[in-house]
């Protein structure tokens, strides 16, 4: 089985030595990396890569994943497409962070993609949106593997976590994104915080603003603006 691996980043902290082991781990047989912004771009420069690649399997792959328990991976690996259960920094046991896509899947995929309208619901979920309707027009199987897989989003630029809970909060319903902040607030750290005040931004500012999505530029004067201690760059010497 010839295995595709496509890691998206934006140069998160941690994108390269957790690269490096996933890929390790992984042992693909081919590696693209995509670091188009806003992530409607991201998807589709994926779809234009595998178009031009004959793998029997596309594994997409978030900077901000580490995987810990590679079998959850490869006892999944034949599915027509799977999601995986990470342990999540701010929400917890969440399907995040890695994809599996087979052949069948991702030719469907490429061969709609021309379809891709500009809404809201692709703008705030440009993966998942597209993927749920090709499922259902083809009648393939969704699984979701309830093995956890790794763990996302720790140790991340808080600048990062800003621009990615902006986002989240416009895909988030207002009542969940309260329950996690009665669980950040027993926290001792500022990604909480800094978490926090992004969904509140987003809350006041909609995301019918940004038609076409929206990228980390938009967001570093607003982030700035609210004077948080940023971490050091990960020494990778």
């Amino acid at each position: 089985m010839k295995k595709t691996l496509i890691i998206r980043h934006n140069y998160e902290r941690t994108f390269l030595n957790y690269s490096l082991h996933n890929i390790e781990v992984i042992k693909p047989d081919e590696i693209f990396v995509i670091t188009d912004q806003p992530f409607s771009k991201t998807f589709m420069k994926m779809l234009t890569i595998c178009k031009h690649t004959a793998s029997d399997v596309f594994i997409a792959l978030d900077a901000d994943l580490y995987i810990e328990n590679v079998n959850a991976l490869n006892d999944n690996i034949h599915r027509e497409y799977c999601d995986s259960l990470v342990i999540d920094k701010f929400r917890g046991p969440s399907p995040a962070g890695l994809h599996i896509y087979s052949k069948k899947l991702m030719e469907k995929m490429i061969q709609h993609q021309h379809d891709k309208d500009i809404d809201l619901e692709r703008v705030k979920r440009p993966e998942s949106d597209f993927v749920w309707k090709i499922l259902k027009l083809y009648n393939i199987s969704f699984y979701r593997s309830d093995v956890i897989i790794g763990h996302h989003d720790f140790h991340q630029f808080r600048e990062d976590i800003f621009y990615k809970y902006v986002i989240r909060g416009w895909r988030t319903m207002a009542s969940e994104c309260k329950e996690w902040f009665k669980d950040w607030e027993k926290k001792d750290d500022e990604d909480y915080i800094v978490a926090r005040r992004a969904i509140e931004w987003c809350w006041e500012n909609k995301i019918q603003n940004y038609p076409n999505g929206i990228i980390k530029q938009d967001l570093k004067k607003i982030f700035r603006s609210y004077k948080f201690q940023e971490k050091m760059r990960i020494n990778y010497d």
